[in-house]
């Protein structure tokens, strides 16, 4: 790990600590101090936990994500406000709750005192910040634009001091010229296969020097696998994307969190299913064939959302008259993602997971297994209804796009964890609310 990325991880930890105490003392002098008791020591809790659930859905933590101080104020707002709003039945089920002049105050005083400490972080980020500075093995030419995105990534703290074809002279000289070097970028692979150079970069290691190869940096700093940087360490990735196998615990994850949420939104889904019929008419569902796991076809149920829809018609952005086929209703269903409800049941039979890559139909997936490199390793797990590429890339409509949403994908093959299931579950709430990423 690149020590300016250690440094952001460490500020990122630091803000939470310092939001956790501001929120004890506005629960303290708000809350307890009005009416102490062990109810509303329960009902402080319930709300501290849901508010901070709202601001990591929202991103407030993710220092780097903001371009400015206006983005990380909009994300505190949404975060505590979801917060607020989601806390309100658990707290009305305790006896004992704070007044609504103390929650009033509480959500003022939170909003404020966050909105100071992530905007002070950010510019100590981004304006107090040593930069690290590296040397980069490779040509620049080659991978200037590459390093430039992972600078961009982390606030453009990674400063590339020169790109090298090395010999332990070039090395050195740039060494000795430039004291402050920390990092060195292994990019090109084989220019350090000479004996000498290798010799060089171990005895480096060994004084302090960090010495990384640049897929590791891409995934940590980029949170995506690039598939220029997947092509040029081809082996290694076929090897990994091979070994990767759906988890036993992942599949009893997905079957309770289905149950779970096909218990609580059923009241939901029949006032959806009945809106759809009053106001377009039958079927409520539409079904579609699509590509899972392991390249085998199954049928995914979908609220219909579009009019004289048809099971073997394409997207509604290919279609010539596509937007005017989609209803009013249906607008709504597709912004929030309601309409993918039902998909509920995909994931209880086995055909779907709560989080992984995005289902396709059959054709796109051909066009992409022929188009993009690594495209067919998205099927070594079940496609999700939710995934990591679907809260980090907004709607794709052209070969680039899909290209950057299949680097998300492959990275979460990679990195799949429970946690990061969690995260992009979080993450969903922002893309609901803030009607991201959908069509």
């Amino acid at each position: 790990m690149i020590r300016v990325t250690k440094t952001i991880r460490k500020a990122k930890y630091l803000t939470f600590i310092f939001d956790i105490c501001l929120f004890l003392a506005l629960a303290f002098f708000f809350g307890w101090a009005e009416k102490p008791g062990l109810l509303m020591f329960m009902d402080m809790q319930i709300l501290g936990f849901i508010w901070f659930l709202g601001l990591y859905a929202f991103r407030a933590f993710d220092l780097t994500h903001h371009h400015n101080s206006h983005s990380i104020i909009i994300s505190i707002f949404a975060g505590i406000t979801l917060g607020m709003v989601f806390s309100v039945l658990p707290m009305v089920l305790i006896n004992e709750h704070p007044s609504k002049l103390s929650l009033a105050l509480m959500y003022v005083g939170m909003f404020t005192g966050t909105s100071l400490i992530h905007g002070f972080m950010l510019i100590w980020i981004r304006q107090y910040m040593e930069p690290e500075r590296t040397i980069v093995i490779g040509k620049k030419d080659q991978w200037g634009a590459m390093v430039q995105q992972l600078s961009q990534s982390i606030s453009y703290k990674l400063k590339p001091v020169a790109y090298l074809n090395p010999s332990t002279a070039t090395l050195q000289q740039t060494l000795d010229a430039d004291p402050g070097i920390s990092t060195i970028l292994i990019a090109d692979q084989p220019k350090i296969y000479d004996p000498s150079v290798n010799t060089m970069v171990k005895d480096l290691i060994n004084k302090g020097l960090k010495v990384k190869f640049i897929p590791g940096v891409a995934e940590m700093t980029l949170h995506r696998i690039p598939l220029n940087i997947a092509r040029k360490y081809e082996q290694y990735y076929d090897i990994f994307f091979n070994e990767v196998e759906p988890s036993s615990y992942k599949r009893t994850f997905d079957i309770f969190i289905a149950l779970s949420s096909l218990l609580i939104l059923s009241p939901l889904m029949l006032v959806i299913a009945v809106l759809i019929a009053l106001t377009s008419g039958f079927p409520v569902i539409y079904r579609q064939k699509r590509i899972g796991l392991y390249e085998k076809p199954f049928t995914i149920h979908k609220f219909r959302s579009m009019a004289n829809f048809q099971t073997d018609q394409g997207p509604a952005f290919l279609q010539e008259d596509g937007e005017d086929r989609i209803t009013g209703f249906g607008k709504l269903l597709r912004k929030s993602r309601l309409d993918e409800l039902p998909q509920l049941w995909n994931v209880l039979i086995g055909n779907m997971s709560i989080v992984g890559p995005r289902p396709e139909m059959p054709e796109f997936h051909q066009k992409g297994i022929a188009d993009i490199p690594f495209y067919r390793y998205r099927t070594r797990l079940r496609p999700g209804i939710t995934g990591w590429a679907q809260v980090n890339f907004n709607h794709t409509t052209n070969l680039d796009d899909y290209k950057r949403k299949t680097e998300y994908d492959l990275y979460y093959v990679k990195n799949r964890s429970i946690l990061l299931d969690l995260q992009v579950m979080l993450l969903t709430a922002e893309t609901m609310l803030g009607m991201k990423g959908s069509r």
